[in-house]
This record gives structure tokens, sequence and C-alpha cells, in this order.
């Protein structure tokens, strides 16, 4: 799919993994500690704590990393979001709507970016750099039957699409223009 030239690039933030970095790096300073001290002292048990405390470092460290490896990459003609485990293309006439939410907790504050398509499915996507300016140009996208500026060659004006508000593909026209 032919998404045109590359308008944006936002990747991912490592503070979106927020308070699961530190519980991460808890399990894995416990797994370490546990390890070393059920070697010096033959403690079977002591040193299955140390394995298990590895593989939960392992687990819980999954989310940041999946929020830190992201990028999406906004084109003219749509987006590629890419993650740790694959990547997903969405074309300009795919996308319905795209709204930015903020969540405020006492853990910190999360920000993602929901595109809803038209096929009813949405994307959320969450911890990347500038949130703000991703929603813009996902909402920015004209909906599907606009004709688009390279239609346009003749240079007439398009006539508006709801004349009551004024609105045309082109952008606000004053009522009576």
């Amino acid at each position: 799919m032919d998404l045109g030239q590359r308008v944006s690039s936002h990747r991912g933030t490592f503070g979106a993994g927020g308070w699961l970095w530190y519980l991460a790096i808890i399990f894995l300073v416990s797994g370490v500690v546990s390890l070393v001290k059920g070697a010096a002292a033959g403690d079977s048990g002591q040193m299955l704590t140390g394995v298990l405390a590895f593989g939960a470092s392992a687990v819980v460290a999954i989310v940041p990393l999946l929020r830190w490896r992201q990028a999406v990459d906004v084109f003219e003609r749509g987006f590629v979001w890419k993650r740790l485990y694959g990547e997903q293309q969405v074309s300009r006439a795919e996308i319905r709507n795209a709204t930015m939410t903020t969540h405020h907790t006492r853990q910190g504050t999360r920000v993602e970016v929901n595109v809803e398509l038209q096929n009813g499915k949405s994307c959320t996507i969450v911890g990347v750099e500038q949130p703000e300016q991703l929603a813009n140009l996902l909402r920015a996208a004209p909906p599907s039957g606009y004709p688009s500026a390279a239609a346009n060659v003749g240079g007439a004006a398009p006539a508006p699409v709801n004349s009551a508000q004024g609105w045309a593909p082109g952008g606000w026209k004053p009522p009576g223009n």
C-alpha cells in the first residue's frame, strides 16, 4: 500500500512504562540477591526464588518494552504503527476519527491516542512522543467522499458540502460566499 510522503514520526517514550519499570527492576535485583545468597549457602529453595524473580521481572517488563519500542509514522495517505511484535498499516480512507485522552491517576499521567476505524475497530496508541500532534494529524484526515487537492487540477473552487454551515472540502468558507 502506497501511503505517500512521510509527514511525521512519533517514537515510543521510555517513561510510558511508568511504575512497571520500577517493579521489573525490583524483581531483577531480588533475583540476583536470591541467587547469590542461595549459591553461597547451597540452598536450592533460595535459588529457585531467584529464578522465579527473574521470570517475574521478564513478564512485568513486557508492557513497558512494548510501549518503548513502538513508533508511529504518519504519511500523506495514512499511518504505520510499528510495534515490537509487528506493524499495522492504516490508510486515510479507513480512519473515522482520532481522539486524545489524558488519564490522571495516583501512579502518574497516561496519554493515549484512540484512532477509530471505519470497520468499527480502533487502535489505542499509548506512550508516544507528541501525542497531541499525532491526534491532530490523524484527525485532519478528510472523510471519505471529499475530493483531494490533486483531483482539483482545473483550479475551480469545489462546491460546499453543507452550504448551511459553509463548510467546503478546501476549508471553511463564510456563509454567502
